[in-house]
């Protein structure tokens, strides 16, 4: 087999372990924050503003939710698992509660 073609299929398998990776990630954090809005709707009054106190919450549940699977693609890819946490670090701005 052709050398180029051979690293071609090889960048493309190691692409396509990165969006198993991203997916992963993505449908474990869905489920999580599903749970975590039943919980929070249990558990504050609506009639009281403590979105900075549930935004606190929030962010701490999905960094521990997140730290262990992170770890873990870390050691196979630091950069995807960088750009992830970033992602994650910034989840509050982009959709917040």
């Amino acid at each position: 087999m052709n050398d180029d073609l051979q690293n071609q299929i090889d960048q493309l398998h190691a692409r396509l372990t990165e969006l198993k990776a991203l997916a992963y990630l993505q449908a474990s954090d869905i489920s999580a924050l599903l749970a975590l809005v039943a919980k929070l709707q249990k558990k504050i009054d609506p009639n009281h503003d403590d979105c900075d106190a549930v935004t606190e919450i929030f962010l701490q549940l999905r960094k521990e939710l997140t730290y262990k699977q992170l770890t873990m693609l870390e050691d196979k890819n630091p950069a995807l698992a960088a750009e992830i946490q970033l992602i994650l670090d910034n989840t509050c701005t982009i959709f917040p509660l």
